[in-house]
């Protein structure tokens, strides 16, 4: 097989007439375009490299074979399966160049895909078996084509960048002794209140009653992610009105991070609940996924903050 590519760190992969091959995948930049003469390739790349956490990112999956659209079929669809990413669109087209011995197809696979964390994205290795359409009913045999893995940077959201790059307005000697003499203050008059305070009814804080809510969610939703995401979504902001005694009634979850940027909540609250919303806000328009694990571990990052920072039951 002969393979032009009009990009200059994509590699391709290809099986003649049977056995195996292994692609080498580097990211793309906007054009594409590969070419054989016989056998059956498969090309594949990233849009690219480095992606911010509010963007989205395309994987291109191209095969090609001598002959015309119908000489060769899928056994299975394709479907990648990704980490920290979460598939928004696909679409696939077909091409057919040449007449004779010189006819070849171009069928090409776009998928885009929208981060839902920070770190390391990573495309997993798919298995694409088809068959020739020449194959007798009774030969069960398969080509195959393995890829490799396909990574990624995901960029942290922008809320949570501006504030690990925000310059401290104390310094910290005087800021941890500030806090110290707070603490103190608090303390006393705390003890002074609840020393002349009658017994009554013990009421719950927001935090306490946010956590409520989260664990009966978390029960109902089991590992149902994009449901479980949509009511964390929905109690974040009703936590957040509360506290603050505002209407957010109506607003854009950008709108909302805003909001929550300028009030007087705790730094680590106001970096996590607008992390939080903007990933809630994603995953509402993504296809329904289930990980119980996930649900688990999105549920204790939240009870992490808010149990630290709830105060005491009185």
């Amino acid at each position: 097989m002969k393979t032009t590519s009009l990009l200059k760190h994509l590699c391709s992969f290809r099986r003649l007439s049977a056995g195996l091959a292994v692609a080498c995948v580097i990211p793309f930049t906007l054009a594409l375009s590969q070419t054989s003469t016989d056998g059956v390739g498969v090309s594949l790349g990233l849009s690219r490299s480095t992606v911010p956490f509010d963007s989205t990112v395309q994987l291109r999956i191209e095969m090609t074979w001598s002959g015309d659209q119908l000489a060769y079929m899928l056994a299975r669809p394709i479907q990648p399966e990704a980490e920290r990413l979460t598939l928004l669109k696909y679409s696939t087209t077909a091409s057919t160049h040449g007449s004779g011995d010189s006819l070849f197809t171009t069928r090409t696979y776009e998928f885009i895909f929208q981060p839902t964390s920070a770190g390391v994205g990573k495309i997993l290795p798919m298995t694409i078996l088809y068959r020739a359409a020449s194959q007798s009913p009774t030969d069960s045999s398969l080509g195959q084509l393995i890829t490799e893995p396909l990574n990624l940077t995901i960029l942290e959201p922008e809320i949570l960048k501006r504030k690990k790059e925000a310059p401290s307005l104390i310094p910290y000697p005087l800021g941890y002794w500030l806090l110290g003499v707070l603490a103190l203050s608090t303390t006393f008059v705390v003890i002074l209140v609840l020393r002349s305070r009658r017994p009554k009814t013990a009421q719950i804080s927001p935090e306490e009653g946010l956590l409520v809510k989260i664990g009966e969610l978390r029960a109902d939703c089991r590992d149902d992610v994009k449901r479980f995401q949509t009511g964390v979504y929905k109690e974040l902001v009703h936590y957040v009105a509360k506290v603050n005694r505002l209407d957010l009634s109506g607003m854009m979850t950008e709108e909302l991070v805003q909001v929550i940027d300028a009030s007087q909540m705790p730094e680590e609250q106001k970096v996590k609940i607008g992390a939080w919303l903007l990933q809630a806000q994603r995953q509402k328009f993504s296809p329904a996924s289930f990980s119980s694990a996930e649900v688990l571990r999105l549920e204790q990052e939240i009870r992490s903050l808010f149990e630290r920072q709830s105060p005491p039951t009185v």
